[in-house]
């Protein structure tokens, strides 16, 4: 058996490959855009569009999350993944079309209260496609 630690066991580029698939093929759903106050914790405004893939599967039983930066074209930047000691959760968030600055606050904002999270950045982030208008639940 291969060393998990082997570079190809930690970059596997077909998890990103699958990854982007998923963008290209999924509608994405603003459902908590710029601006929006949380719903259950009134202190917490979205810094930037929260929403999901339509017609995906996430391990918490809804669609997969996706936070939507400002740059221009939908790219894969990577991904958090978190644990909410509250929820008693962890999943996976797709982290795209940020900038760094963003990326940065979008980790902050995932390490406080109960929440922690881990960036892995994509090793590859080629524009998957333009930004639609992307709809809003």
């Amino acid at each position: 058996m291969k060393n998990l630690t082997s570079p190809e066991r930690q970059n596997n580029p077909y998890f990103w490959e699958d990854l982007q698939e998923l963008l290209k093929r999924s509608d994405i759903i603003i459902d908590r855009p710029r601006g929006f106050i949380h719903p259950d914790y009134p202190d917490f405004t979205y810094p930037l569009d929260y929403g999901y893939l339509a017609g995906t599967g996430g391990s918490d039983g809804a669609e997969v999350d996706i936070w939507l930066g400002s740059t221009e074209d939908i790219t894969l930047n990577g991904i958090l993944c978190t644990t909410d000691t509250r929820k008693k959760e962890a999943e996976i968030k797709l982290i795209c079309s940020c900038t760094p600055q963003e990326i940065s606050l979008l980790w902050q904002i995932n390490n406080q209260e109960g929440m922690h999270a881990i960036y892995i950045p994509c090793p590859f982030e080629n524009p998957i496609r333009k930004r639609p208008h992307t709809e809003r639940a």
